[in-house]
């Protein structure tokens, strides 16, 4: 079947056990009933994609908390509706991301700007949605290197060269798979209620010269791991930018994961270190749970609607992780799955 070839293209993945729902569950392919039909005219192509129909609809809402620091390090980006393809190629397309800079907010402020832009280049490339798919692995490393090499130019051109560096995570939906590319220890997981428990899925993986295959990069690139930083520096063993320590085993290659949404998925919480060093993934959801619950008493924020509310779980989040470790900036994206 169509499904199986597509789910065994991915065993390139570092970890493709996230996809483990039953292939019933996914909508109708795109436009594959008329795939045989080669004679199909550019016009009438577009009415292909329609086919998909979804029972949720997502928005994003964002908080952030300064912590001790002088400055906002930190970026996002959120594009409901990031069309690369006229005529499209899926229904749904959208663009989410967390930028958690360090050493100043060059790198972050950077890469919100032009990720956008170097991912619609790299996907455009690609003629259909099939052939992206396919691609995945390798549009996401080319689209970090790209913007890596592009910030690190700019970052020599400045006297003195700006010295930043920041993590990526993220993450491109199609129709109803997200695409996951991470660099350094910004976090995401996905609340999915099951009728008797929340489970929580990671799809993420922390980039930091504590681990083993990380640490051996680094030394063997000359770099030394000393109070689990990069040269007692940089606490994150990939990253963009980061000139200096480029040469001493940082990369900029993602840990990539593909995830299928369902309907038993809530929400995804995407956010910088320094929440996740307040929260273990449980608490975050539990308290989650818990502020969705308790603005449903508040009139005000009620008839506001949906957004409302979850834009003060997002910030409510932000400050309580401020108020459990002062120090650092503190970033939260949560993408909503809103059931139709």
């Amino acid at each position: 079947s169509v499904m199986a070839t597509k789910k065994s293209s991915f065993s390139l993945y570092d970890d493709d056990d996230l996809d483990d729902e039953p292939v019933a569950k996914k909508p109708k392919e795109v436009g594959k009933s008329e795939s045989t039909e080669s004679t199909a005219t550019e016009e009438e192509s577009p009415k292909e994609v329609e086919v998909v129909e979804f029972k949720y609809e997502l928005f994003s809402v964002m908080g952030s908390r300064r912590g001790e620091r002088d400055e906002m390090e930190d970026a996002h980006i959120s594009i409901p509706s990031f069309v690369t393809h006229e005529p499209r190629i899926a229904t749904r397309s959208s663009l989410y991301g967390i930028l958690d800079g360090h050493g100043g907010s060059h790198a972050s402020t950077f890469c919100a700007s032009n990720l956008p832009t170097i991912l619609t280049k790299l996907a455009v490339q690609h003629k259909s949605l099939d052939s992206l798919e396919k691609g995945m692995k390798k549009l996401m490393t080319d689209m970090y290197k790209s913007a890596d090499n592009a910030f690190l130019k700019e970052a020599r051109s400045h006297k003195p060269a700006w010295k930043d560096g920041t993590t990526a995570t993220m993450m491109y939906l199609l129709n109803d798979v997200f695409y996951v590319a991470n660099i350094g220890d910004s976090k995401a997981i996905v609340c999915r209620q099951k009728p008797d428990k929340n489970v929580i899925i990671e799809l993420t993986e922390d980039h930091n010269p504590q681990k083993y295959e990380e640490r051996e990069r680094i030394e063997k690139a000359g770099g030394v791991v000393k109070n689990g930083r990069i040269d007692g520096v940089i606490e994150v063993s990939r990253s963009i930018g980061d000139g200096q320590f480029k040469t001493r085993g940082v990369t900029c290659v993602p840990s990539m994961r593909r995830f299928t949404l369902t309907e038993e998925d809530k929400f995804i919480i995407v956010a910088c270190d320094g929440l996740w060093k307040s929260f273990t993934n449980e608490d975050a959801v539990q308290f989650v749970l818990n502020s969705l619950k308790k603005s449903e008493e508040k009139e005000e924020v009620m008839e506001r609607g949906k957004r409302a509310q979850w834009e003060l779980v997002a910030d409510e989040i932000a400050a309580e992780s401020v108020r459990r470790r002062c120090g650092d900036n503190v970033s939260v994206l949560i993408i909503v799955l809103d059931s139709v």
